[in-house]
Protein backbone atom coordinates (compact mmCIF):
# COMPACT_ATOMS: atom_id res chain seq x y z
CA UNK A 1 0.00 0.00 0.00
CA UNK A 2 0.81 3.43 0.26
CA UNK A 3 3.28 5.17 2.75
CA UNK A 4 1.97 8.05 4.89
CA UNK A 5 3.77 10.64 6.30
CA UNK A 6 2.43 12.20 10.18
CA UNK A 7 4.02 15.23 10.84
CA UNK A 8 2.76 16.14 14.80
CA UNK A 9 4.87 17.83 17.62
CA UNK A 10 2.46 15.73 20.18
CA UNK A 11 4.09 12.10 20.40
CA UNK A 12 0.36 10.73 21.52
CA UNK A 13 -1.51 11.97 18.04
CA UNK A 14 1.83 10.84 16.17
CA UNK A 15 1.48 7.04 18.00
CA UNK A 16 -2.33 6.91 17.58
CA UNK A 17 -2.12 7.96 14.04
CA UNK A 18 0.61 5.52 13.18
CA UNK A 19 -1.75 2.76 14.60
CA UNK A 20 -4.69 3.70 12.55
CA UNK A 21 -2.85 4.38 8.85
CA UNK A 22 -1.32 0.55 9.72
CA UNK A 23 -4.93 -0.91 10.63
CA UNK A 24 -5.87 0.55 7.20
CA UNK A 25 -3.44 -1.37 5.43
CA UNK A 26 -0.78 1.67 4.49
CA UNK A 27 2.80 1.83 6.08
CA UNK A 28 3.56 4.94 8.65
CA UNK A 29 5.95 7.38 8.71
CA UNK A 30 6.97 10.37 10.95
CA UNK A 31 9.06 13.53 12.07
CA UNK A 32 8.08 15.49 15.59
CA UNK A 33 10.10 18.45 13.90
CA UNK A 34 8.79 20.79 11.36
CA UNK A 35 12.48 21.15 10.11
CA UNK A 36 12.94 17.06 9.42
CA UNK A 37 9.67 17.09 7.21
CA UNK A 38 11.36 16.85 4.19
CA UNK A 39 14.64 15.04 4.97
CA UNK A 40 11.90 12.22 6.09
CA UNK A 41 9.54 12.67 2.77
CA UNK A 42 12.80 12.60 0.96
CA UNK A 43 13.88 9.07 2.49
CA UNK A 44 10.62 7.51 2.54
CA UNK A 45 8.75 9.33 -0.27
CA UNK A 46 4.85 9.68 1.00
CA UNK A 47 1.91 9.00 -0.90
CA UNK A 48 0.22 11.44 1.53
CA UNK A 49 1.60 13.76 4.06
CA UNK A 50 -0.76 14.67 7.51
CA UNK A 51 0.68 17.41 8.84
CA UNK A 52 -0.19 19.47 12.17
CA UNK A 53 -0.77 23.36 11.74
CA UNK A 54 0.78 24.27 14.99
CA UNK A 55 4.00 23.31 15.46
CA UNK A 56 6.86 24.80 18.07
CA UNK A 57 9.55 25.11 15.99
CA UNK A 58 7.41 26.14 12.37
CA UNK A 59 3.62 27.17 10.95
CA UNK A 60 2.20 24.20 9.18
CA UNK A 61 2.19 26.70 6.13
CA UNK A 62 5.64 27.24 6.51
CA UNK A 63 6.26 23.50 6.56
CA UNK A 64 3.76 23.31 3.43
CA UNK A 65 5.91 25.61 1.34
CA UNK A 66 8.97 23.66 2.29
CA UNK A 67 7.35 20.55 0.90
CA UNK A 68 5.45 22.46 -2.93
CA UNK A 69 9.02 23.73 -2.84
CA UNK A 70 10.78 20.51 -3.08
CA UNK A 71 10.78 18.42 -5.93
CA UNK A 72 9.93 15.22 -4.55
CA UNK A 73 6.95 16.74 -2.67
CA UNK A 74 5.37 19.39 -4.27
CA UNK A 75 2.44 17.35 -5.58
CA UNK A 76 2.14 15.11 -2.72
CA UNK A 77 -1.34 15.56 -1.12
CA UNK A 78 -1.78 16.96 2.71
CA UNK A 79 -4.03 17.15 5.18
CA UNK A 80 -4.05 19.45 7.84
CA UNK A 81 -4.90 18.25 10.90
CA UNK A 82 -5.85 21.28 13.41
CA UNK A 83 -7.22 22.60 16.58
CA UNK A 84 -7.50 25.29 15.02
CA UNK A 85 -11.41 25.43 12.99
CA UNK A 86 -11.19 24.94 9.56
CA UNK A 87 -12.20 28.22 8.46
CA UNK A 88 -9.55 30.21 9.91
CA UNK A 89 -7.00 27.60 7.94
CA UNK A 90 -8.95 27.54 4.78
CA UNK A 91 -8.73 31.55 4.75
CA UNK A 92 -5.23 31.95 5.03
CA UNK A 93 -4.61 28.92 2.61
CA UNK A 94 -6.65 30.24 -0.34
CA UNK A 95 -3.81 29.29 -3.12
CA UNK A 96 -3.40 25.58 -1.58
CA UNK A 97 -3.74 22.98 -4.11
CA UNK A 98 -4.13 19.17 -3.21
CA UNK A 99 -4.52 20.28 0.54
CA UNK A 100 -7.53 19.08 2.99
CA UNK A 101 -8.30 19.86 6.26
CA UNK A 102 -9.94 18.38 9.47
CA UNK A 103 -9.76 19.52 13.21
CA UNK A 104 -8.84 18.17 16.25
CA UNK A 105 -9.91 16.29 18.32
CA UNK A 106 -9.61 13.94 15.38
CA UNK A 107 -13.19 12.57 13.43
CA UNK A 108 -11.47 9.53 12.90
CA UNK A 109 -14.67 8.69 9.80
CA UNK A 110 -13.59 12.01 8.22
CA UNK A 111 -9.80 11.04 7.86
CA UNK A 112 -10.62 7.75 6.76
CA UNK A 113 -12.76 9.18 3.97
CA UNK A 114 -9.76 11.83 3.00
CA UNK A 115 -6.98 9.18 2.73
CA UNK A 116 -9.75 6.95 0.79
CA UNK A 117 -10.46 9.77 -1.49
CA UNK A 118 -6.84 10.74 -1.83
CA UNK A 119 -5.11 6.44 -1.74
CA UNK A 120 -7.90 4.53 -3.03
CA UNK A 121 -9.88 2.06 -0.69
CA UNK A 122 -7.41 -0.63 1.17
CA UNK A 123 -8.14 -4.30 0.95
CA UNK A 124 -6.84 -4.68 4.01
CA UNK A 125 -9.71 -2.55 5.81
CA UNK A 126 -12.09 -4.46 7.97
CA UNK A 127 -14.45 -1.79 6.62
CA UNK A 128 -14.66 -1.74 3.06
Amino acid sequence: MATVLIVDDDARIVELLERYIESLGHTAVSAMEGDKVTTVARQHNPALIILDFIMPDASGAEILLRLRNNPGTKTTPVIFLSGIPQDRLKSNMKNARLVKFLEKPIDFAKLKEHIEEILGKSDSDPAA
